[in-house]
C-alpha cells in the first residue's frame, strides 16, 4: 500500500525588484513518498522559471545533508529564501536532489510546478510538488566526515571518489565530487548514494582522492564501510 505523503515547507520569497518593499511569498509543499526520494541527497538545486525576463532562469544551489540517517525521510532544517526575483505569468519552479558527485547517477528525484502567476499584491501561494525516488537509483547511501589532516593539505582543486567491493578491482561507482575550494573550501560531510544495498551486511573500500590544478593526485584517503539494506554508512578518514 503507498505510504501517505509526508509534508514539508520551502519557502521561496519573491521580491519585486521594482516596486518597492512589497514582498510576495511562493510556498513550495515537499510531498514525498516511502521511496525515500531525499536518502543520499546533498545538493538541492531550485530552478525558477521566468519567462519574458532576462535571465529566463534563475539557478540555486544549496548544499547541506537533505535526509534523516534514521528515518530517511528528506529533512529541510530550516526555510530557505531567494530573493530579488521578478514576478510574472506562467512562472514554474523545479527541485532537483543529488548527492555529492557531478554525474547523473547521483540524481536522486527531481520535482517540477505546474505554470503559477503571482503579483505583487499576490497572497501567499502554496505549490506541491509530490517528491518521488528516480526508478533504478539504488539506496545504498555512505555519508563521508571530513579527514582529520584535512586543514593540513594545501592545493587541493578537486576531489575524486571509488567504491569498491572487498576483493574486486572494478568500482562500483567512480567520480568526480562537487568541489569548488573557493567557494566551498569545507565541502564535508559529503554523500554518495546510488549505491548497493545488500540484504546481508556486504564489505566495501572507499576511496577519497585530492588533486591540484594539475590533476596531480596530493593525497588519498581509504578505508572499510559497511553496506547494507536499511542502512547508511559512514567513512570517518
Amino acid at each position: 500500500m503507498k505510504a501517505e505523503l509526508a509534508k514539508y515547507g520551502l519557502l521561496l520569497s519573491m521580491v519585486l525588484s521594482a516596486c518597492g518593499p512589497q514582498v510576495s511569498e511562493l510556498q513550495l509543499v515537499i510531498q514525498e513518498d516511502g521511496s525515500f526520494p531525499c536518502l543520499g541527497a546533498s545538493h538541492l538545486r531550485v530552478r525558477v522559471n521566468l519567462p519574458g525576463h532576462d535571465p529566463q532562469k534563475q539557478d540555486f544551489d544549496v548544499f547541506g545533508l537533505f535526509f534523516d540517517a534514521t528515518t530517511f525521510r528528506c529533512s529541510l532544517a530550516e526555510p530557505l529564501q531567494f530573493e530579488s526575483l521578478p514576478t510574472g505569468r506562467a512562472l514554474g519552479v523545479s527541485l532537483e536532489l543529488s548527492d555529492s558527485s557531478t554525474q547523473a547517477e547521483g540524481i536522486m528525484a527531481a520535482a517540477s510546478s505546474q505554470p503559477f502567476d503571482i503579483s505583487g499584491s499576490s497572497p501567499t501561494q502554496q505549490i506541491n510538488l509530490a517528491l518521488f525516488r528516480k526508478p533504478g537509483i539504488s539506496p545504498g547511501t555512505v555519508v563521508v566526515n571530513k579527514p582529520r589532516d584535512w586543514g593540513a593539505i594545501g592545493g587541493i582543486f578537486s576531489l575524486q571518489f571509488r567504491v569498491v567491493k572487498d576483493g574486486e578491482q572494478m568500482p562500483v561507482r567512480a567520480y568526480w565530487l562537487n568541489y569548488d575550494p573557493r567557494s566551498r573550501p569545507d565541502p564535508f560531510p559529503l554523500s554518495i548514494s546510488n549505491l548497493p544495498a545488500p540484504q546481508d551486511t556486504e564489505l566495501y573500500i572507499f576511496y577519497l582522492e585530492g588533486y591540484d590544478a594539475n590533476n596531480q593526485l596530493l593525497r588519498t584517503w581509504s578505508g572499510p564501510i559497511y553496506l547494507q539494506k536499511d542502512s547508511v554508512a559512514y567513512f570517518s578518514p
